[in-house]
């Protein structure tokens, strides 16, 4: 009956609530509210873990924080280590994007720019006006690593492929496929280049291994090329 149970500054409400008190451990089943530092989270079940800090939760999760929402089917959240395990499908918005998995384990530690950990299954990243999308992705110190059928997309270019790393200290986008493929439709006529291996950084590109080049009536082939965006003129070899 509206059972109310506060602990280190955290507040759960639930119509019933299961509390082990050797174990310092509480367990729902229908429903519950808990405010937390500066979260409030909603789900149809959980476990609060008192001991190793740790929420199990389940079934329409909603957790709000200022500007971040996060939603999931089933996720355990380890508090003192800002770690998240997504074992169903979860979605996470805020000011700067969103990203959206079927499971996953990131810590989303405040102070750093990025997570780091991975996520599987229908993955999607936004960041500003850069989407990611792939089979699976990998955060870490350095940047971002991707696998499967692999989409990266700004306002003006489509790269696509099997495998692509994103390094975080000067924004280079290196892309394997069979081939990758690059499309960019800013200007008049669409240009697409295909290759094995596709590194672009800024306004350059260099593509390598059994390249394609097309734009309008221009085709070509070889074994490297070099673009420059404000370049109209791209150099190669063959």
């Amino acid at each position: 009956g509206e059972v109310v149970m506060t602990h280190d500054g955290g507040r759960l409400q639930a119509p019933e609530l299961g509390y082990h008190i050797g174990a310092r451990m509480a367990r729902y089943r229908q429903g519950a509210t808990i405010e937390q530092e500066d979260w409030r989270v909603e789900s149809q079940t959980g476990l609060y873990n008192a001991p190793h800090d740790r929420l199990e939760l389940g079934g329409a999760v909603r957790a709000v924080r200022d500007l971040d929402t996060l939603r999931s089917d089933s996720l355990h959240w380890l508090r003192a280590e800002d770690r998240y395990l997504f074992l169903g499908p979860t979605s996470w918005h805020n000011n700067q994007g969103f990203f959206a998995c079927l499971r996953g384990d990131v810590v989303m530690d405040d102070a750093e720019e990025q997570p780091t950990g991975w996520l599987a299954g229908e993955v999607r990243v936004q960041d500003g006006d850069n989407t990611v999308s792939a089979d699976s992705l990998r955060w870490d110190e350095e940047g971002s690593e991707t696998w499967g059928e692999v989409r990266l997309t700004d306002p003006e270019v489509v790269v696509e492929g099997s495998h692509a790393r994103r390094a975080s200290r000067d924004s280079t986008d290196r892309v394997w496929g069979h081939p990758a493929r690059l499309t960019q439709t800013s200007s008049g006529d669409t240009l697409q280049i295909e290759a094995l291996h596709l590194c672009k950084r800024g306004e350059l590109l260099k593509a390598r291994d059994s390249v394609q080049f097309t734009q309008g009536q221009i085709r070509g082939q070889g074994d490297s090329l070099t673009w420059r965006g404000s370049d109209p003129n791209p150099t190669g070899s063959s």
